[in-house]
């Protein structure tokens, strides 16, 4: 059921592919007036720990963080798939679905090729998405993969994002722009330690944080913390297993510490409104888009040259092999496709007659045609 029916990862290490692990484990999880937060891990997979990231803009769009971190040196491969019905619109960065009047949308910002593919069992109905990324990784290095989901409620693309490093997207929509994170960060002013992390001009949401720092703004906690800090409403919120230690500063020069003990804490502190900050993430924005679209373009153009092979398989050096039913039969014919041929049956000394063995398969001949 794992490929068959769930949206997932597929993970090939050297060529070879594994199912994936039956046990995943909540890593974190955080839910807020405006925004919920999950990571879950699934370790020990093929050669990587695997943990998603999902993070739901409430009455907006769920965006999807996928961090590969190997276990071991190896040469992978990651298909992240994507299940939907309906029509489909596919573009090299996004694919949008329309079905009995309504639309939904995907938003690929890590520029993984995407291509559509028939799901198993087949369906004139029901296709695959399948975006690819490889990916040579040595011990304790991540690959991550974003995408961001959404219904939009009129015609073209309410939300849009963009990468801003590997394990950032930026996103635009009708309220403003937000960065989107796993992971440690520093980029654009903006630095975070945390598991998940969501910044935007009203505030900061991190889900096992420790760290934040833009500008004036500055959060810092002695251990990991869930944080909803929203100066524009003049709440803080923190979530701790554990006694901590915090220090705020949303303005220069002027820093508060408290101790909190474990529980659920709500903090009310003075309000900031910061319209450079939206302005800064504006302009991030607008830049890394241009450079999508340029990297796009340059994808698009012909080369001018002809594609040549890298590598051909010769016809005269191919081994064949056939299979013929056991021997002490009357029926000697090569099978052609003996895992078509009905079910698996075998003869054996206690069960002449064909039936379902359980002791041991009959002796097979082989026939091969010379090299």
């Amino acid at each position: 059921p794992d490929t068959i029916e769930h949206n997932t990862v597929c993970v090939f290490r050297d060529g070879l592919f594994e199912p994936v692990p039956r046990l995943t484990s909540l890593e974190g999880r955080a839910d807020f007036a405006d925004l919920g937060m999950t990571q879950t891990q699934c370790a020990g997979y093929n050669g990587v720990d695997w943990r998603r990231n999902i993070i739901w803009k409430k009455r907006g769009y769920f965006a999807v963080i996928d961090e590969l971190q190997a276990i071991d040196d190896g040469s992978f491969s990651f298909q992240t798939i994507w299940r939907t019905i309906g029509d489909i619109e596919l573009q090299p960065d996004r694919m949008l679905v329309s079905q009995a009047g309504e639309r939904f949308c995907l938003i690929n910002p890590s520029m993984a090729p995407m291509r559509l593919a028939q799901v198993t069992p087949a369906s004139s109905q029901r296709r695959a998405l399948i975006q690819t990324t490889p990916a040579e990784m040595r011990a304790g290095e991540t690959t991550t993969l974003l995408n961001l989901f959404y219904s939009p409620d009129t015609e073209g693309y309410a939300f849009d994002a963009v990468r801003v490093q590997d394990n950032v997207m930026l996103v635009r929509g009708p309220e403003g722009h937000a960065l989107i994170a796993t992971g440690d960060f520093d980029t654009e002013g903006v630095t975070v330690t945390a598991k998940v992390a969501y910044v935007s001009a009203d505030g900061v949401s991190l889900l096992g944080g420790r760290k934040f720092a833009w500008g004036d703004k500055q959060f810092q906690s002695t251990v990991p913390v869930t944080l909803d800090l929203n100066w524009r409403d003049k709440t803080m919120v923190v979530e701790t297993n554990e006694e901590a230690r915090i220090t705020l500063q949303l303005a220069e020069g002027r820093k508060d510490t408290s101790v909190l003990g474990p529980g659920k804490h709500t903090v009310e502190i003075a309000s900031q409104d910061d319209e450079q900050a939206e302005a800064a993430l504006s302009a991030m924005f607008d830049r890394l888009a241009e450079d999508r679209e340029s990297a796009a373009r340059a994808t698009a153009e012909p080369t001018g040259s002809a594609p040549r092979a890298l590598w051909e398989a010769d016809q005269s050096r191919i081994e064949t092999r056939s299979i013929v039913r056991a021997e002490g039969t009357d029926d000697t014919d090569p099978e052609p496709n003996l895992a078509r041929a009905g079910k698996a049956m075998y003869w054996t000394g206690r069960n002449p007659a064909p039936g379902p063995g359980r002791v041991r398969p009959p002796t097979a001949t082989w026939t091969r045609t010379p090299l």
